[in-house]
């Protein structure tokens, strides 16, 4: 009787371990396909719009609230977004110090600068960035003067765009999560009616693992997402945590969104903490939006723009209006492409000095008066070459020399012979 429980038992056990391990499978991989069959509508394409609020760092030193007006438009291979500052606090003066950006002029003004209009563009034939930046400086008494603008735009081939912004707008809405998934290792289903989803997967260069809460209801919208990386497994890498539900037509989106690209939401560093509010309608693909990205980045050339052009290497760093001026005093005669890689040995000035710089084609730069390389002068003469003054100097002391030279061996050889 005794082995005859015991031979039950085991079949049980092992019945129940089977099955259990099939519902699982099946459960798992039912929720990445479900997960992917969602995040395929907006792969489709969609325009979204909102805000964006938070306390943002000018120069790595000076903190102010800062609020956003964005847009983005996005069909999985094309990308165009807008941000625009709507208001901002008046930022105080704080002197730099060792560890700090920032930097004072000879009357002991700080110097920052306000990210003030950011585009992004992703197309078939490139992709970029073109940023605003208003440069102002403050004085020890909090006194703020605008000095002007600086105006950056960086450009890279197709494939290595930039995709922060989009991925933010992305994961805000609960959306594009599943293309970071590898493997769904847990699935739990708690009383609240969501789901909580253990995944293996990555976040850009970094693997790890996703911790997920997933609310079917609201048609597989990602509610909480934290992202633990294998190098710090116990250190939450980023979070993002969404509520509201709004239908606008087949898409199910959040009212309010917070997250930190760096770290938790609850204890992370404050200036690393935003906002994110979506605008209730969603609509089709904006191409008026896609193409003025287009022309923000690869076409329009305003005054005292810095290009940094990624698509040749070493990578090109030049400012078109004075290549222009340099042609013109030259009296060259030749056509700045403005849509295609600059030829270094063509188009700018033979002899020119071209610097490389190392970035990422989606590093946030806050301030391009820290964090952006100086421009090498254009058409500036190489190191080995003196200038006219001095070579004709040295011209004349050859000539001297060598004259001296001539007059000491004929009468030397006189006195010989």
């Amino acid at each position: 009787m005794m082995s005859f429980i015991r031979y039950y038992l085991t079949i049980c056990i092992v019945a129940c371990l089977c099955f259990g391990t099939d519902a699982f499978a099946q459960d798992a991989s039912e929720v990445l396909e479900n997960l992917k069959r969602c995040d395929s509508i907006y792969e489709s394409g969609f325009t979204a719009s909102g805000t964006l609020k938070g306390v943002e760092k000018l120069c790595r030193l000076v903190p102010i609230e800062v609020e956003r007006a964005w847009k983005l438009t996005y069909d999985g291979g094309r990308t165009g977004y807008l941000s625009e500052v709507v208001k901002h606090e008046k930022p105080k003066f704080l002197k730099p110090g060792r560890h700090t950006g920032g930097s004072l002029n000879k009357d002991g003004w700080l110097l920052v600068g306000l990210r003030t209009k950011h585009w992004d563009y992703c197309g078939e034939d490139s992709s970029g960035s073109y940023m605003v930046d208003t440069v102002m400086k403050i004085s020890p008494e909090n006194d703020v003067v605008e000095t002007g603008k600086s105006r950056d735009a960086s450009i890279w081939p197709a494939t290595k765009g930039p995709g922060s912004n989009r991925r933010t707008v992305l994961w805000s809405l609960g959306r594009s999560l599943s293309k970071y998934i590898d493997e769904v290792t847990d699935v739990k289903e708690p009383a609240d009616g969501r789901i909580a989803v253990s995944a293996l997967g990555k976040r850009g260069s970094l693997k790890g693992r996703w911790e997920l809460e997933i609310e079917p209801a609201a048609a597989w919208m990602v509610r909480h997402a934290r992202f633990y990386a294998d190098v710090n497994p116990e250190v939450i890498n980023c979070e993002i945590k969404n509520s509201g539900t709004v239908w606008s037509g087949s898409y199910c989106i959040p009212e309010k969104v917070l997250f930190n690209n760096n770290g938790p939401i609850d204890g992370g560093k404050q200036h690393e903490l935003r906002e994110l509010t979506i605008d209730p309608v969603i609509k089709q693909f904006d191409e008026e939006l896609f193409d003025a990205a287009k022309r923000a980045v690869t076409i329009d050339r305003p005054p005292n723009l810095t290009i940094h052009d990624h698509r040749v290497s070493p990578t090109l760093i030049f400012k078109p209006d004075r290549l222009a001026d340099i042609a013109s005093d030259k009296g060259l005669d030749y056509v700045i492409s403005n849509d295609k890689p600059v030829d270094a040995n063509k188009a700018a000035v033979k002899g020119e000095k071209v610097i490389t710089i190392a970035s990422r084609p989606d590093e946030s730069v806050t301030n391009p008066l820290v964090q952006s390389a100086p421009v090498a002068p254009l058409a500036q003469r190489p190191w080995y070459l003196l200038s006219e003054k001095w070579a004709l100097f040295v011209l004349v002391l050859a000539v001297i020399i060598a004259g001296c030279a001539c007059v000491f061996l004929s009468k030397f050889k006189s006195r010989k012979s």
